[in-house]
C-alpha cells in the first residue's frame, strides 16, 4: 500500500477534512500515513506507536469515511436495527477517548441541525 502524505490524498470527504483541520492536524503522522490506506482498503492492521501518535484517528477516519460514503443502511428502515461498526477497547477510559474523537471528526457530517431546518419546514420548502 502506498502511504498517504497528506489528508487530501487519503480520499476523505470534505466534512472530514474540515474537521481534521479544525482539530489541528496538518499532515498525517507516520501511523496515519501507513494505517489509513490499509484500513481504507478493508484490510486488518495491527500497529504499535507512542501515546499521542494518532492511532485513534488512523483507524477512525477510514471507518467514518466508509460510513458516510455508504449512506443510510437498509437496516435503518426495518424494525431490526443492527450496528454498522463495533469498536472494542480494553478500558472504559480508552472507549471514552475513541468516542470523543469520533464525535469530533464527524461533527456536522449528519447534515444541518434540526433548528436550521425548522424555518424551511414552516416555509414549505
Amino acid at each position: 500500500m502506498t502511504p498517504v502524505l497528506t489528508f487530501e490524498e487519503a480520499g476523505l470527504c470534505e466534512s472530514l477534512k474540515k474537521n481534521i483541520s479544525k482539530s489541528g492536524y496538518v499532515k498525517p503522522t507516520p501511523v496515519q500515513k501507513h494505517g489509513i490506506p490499509i484500513i481504507s482498503a478493508g484490510r486488518d492492521l495491527m500497529a504499535s506507536a507512542q501515546t499521542g501518535s494518532g492511532k485513534t484517528a488512523a483507524f477512525l477516519l477510514p471507518i467514518l469515511q466508509k460510513l458516510m460514503a455508504d449512506g443510510v443502511a437498509a437496516s435503518q428502515f426495518s424494525e431490526l436495527q443492527e450496528p454498522e461498526v463495533i469498536i472494542v477497547a480494553p478500558t472504559r477510559e480508552l472507549i471514552n477517548q475513541i468516542y470523543l474523537e469520533a464525535r469530533k471528526f464527524s461533527h456536522g457530517c449528519a447534515g444541518p441541525a434540526a433548528r436550521e431546518l425548522v424555518p424551511q419546514v414552516h416555509a414549505g420548502v
